[in-house]
């Protein structure tokens, strides 16, 4: 079984669970491997006998990516996530050389398209695309025959169930558990410092509140909601003073008072956009991809937010004018989709970033 979850903290130790089956205990990991990438450069790899935990020094001014494979004599593991670390050099330029990010990547879904029946129509939803792990050549097109009743003649006219075939031949991109990383490439460019986890590590050591400026809560295209733990200990760091800037396209899915109560938002609409146009003070400022590709993260599911207890709409959706990102000042910033599928996304989460450390 893969390990699914792992962190690397401000002490350079990089710790991660031991996946477990029950049913079959065989399946029990008995060594790791443990991939180590320096920048852009090739992946090294230690193995790890039995520990779930290895003592790392990290040059300053280097961006380190990890992985981890489980291992035993019946072979390897899938990967685990990608979590990425980062200490700045003490004489760059940054915001604040004092501070350190926390990214908590807790999008680890994938899923097929939504779908209906009925006694004389069937099929998938339109606008309704699957969220692949990593990447799929599934999809050829969206369907356009739903009628039960229509009869296959030829591979040209394939009655029920047929579809377009414009997208066939191409992959289509997904869950490519690699968000941490893609998250510190940018954080490293600004100056700043930062490590990352996935959301059962913060389950199981808690968020030291002291040790980062800012949560960067990564929740992608995950349909459930954050754990209720997760909530609890993200409102108590939000408490102590912490900033958290939180995207999903499926906030709907959150608890409305917790939502409200510490990110000063609550859902309003779904399915927001049409045209995927992201406007700041009322002018197309970036372009949220809508379609299956094989370039970057997509979404079918984007959501209307509105402020609450006096937060900003900092984004609105262009084409029907409902917000799409609400902030409040040196406190929380939250977006109604997966920042990760703005085309300029370097550039947004450059200035989310800007906008709640200033």
């Amino acid at each position: 079984m893969p390990v699914e979850q792992l962190g690397i903290g401000t002490d350079g130790v990089l710790r991660w669970i031991a996946p477990s089956d029950s049913i079959e205990p065989s399946a029990e990991p008995t060594y790791y491997m443990v991939y180590i990438r320096q920048n852009e450069g090739e992946w090294d790899v230690q193995q790890v006998e039995k520990e779930t935990q290895l003592k790392l020094t990290l040059t300053p001014g280097v961006q380190y990516s990890f992985y981890v494979v489980a291992g035993n004599n019946g072979g390897l593991s899938f990967p685990s996530p990608m979590i990425s670390a980062y200490i700045n050099e003490p004489s760059a330029v940054s915001l604040q050389l004092s501070e350190t990010v926390l990214i908590l990547d807790a999008f680890n879904d994938a899923y097929g398209p939504q779908w209906f029946a009925d006694s004389a129509y069937a099929g998938i939803v339109p606008g309704s695309y699957a969220c692949e792990d990593g990447f799929s050549c599934a999809y050829i097109g969206e369907q356009w025959d739903y009628r039960r009743a229509s009869v296959w003649t030829d591979d040209d006219n394939c009655g029920w169930g047929a579809c377009y075939r414009d997208h066939a031949g191409q992959l289509t991109i997904g869950n490519t558990h690699d968000y941490a990383v893609q998250h510190g490439r940018v954080l490293k460019r600004m100056g700043i410092s930062h490590v990352s986890c996935t959301e059962g590590m913060v389950e199981a050591f808690g968020i030291q509140h002291s040790a980062f400026s800012l949560l960067d809560v990564v929740c992608g295209r995950n349909r459930q909601p954050l754990t209720t733990k997760t909530q609890e200990l993200i409102a108590a760091y939000l408490d102590k003073g912490g900033r958290v800037v939180l995207s999903s396209d499926h906030l709907s899915a959150m608890d409305a008072k917790w939502l409200k109560r510490n990110l000063h938002a609550s859902y309003y609409a779904a399915r927001a956009t049409r045209s995927g146009r992201l406007a700041v003070n009322g002018r197309a400022s970036y372009r949220l991809l809508l379609r299956p590709n094989e370039e970057q993260l997509f979404t079918c599911h984007p959501e209307g937010l509105k402020p609450e207890n006096d937060a900003a709409k900092l984004l609105t959706y262009e084409d029907m004018r409902c917000p799409a990102a609400i902030g409040y000042p040196g406190k929380s910033l939250v977006f109604g989709f997966p920042i990760e599928a703005v085309r300029e996304f370097d550039n947004i989460y450059q200035r989310a970033v800007e906008w709640l450390m200033k």
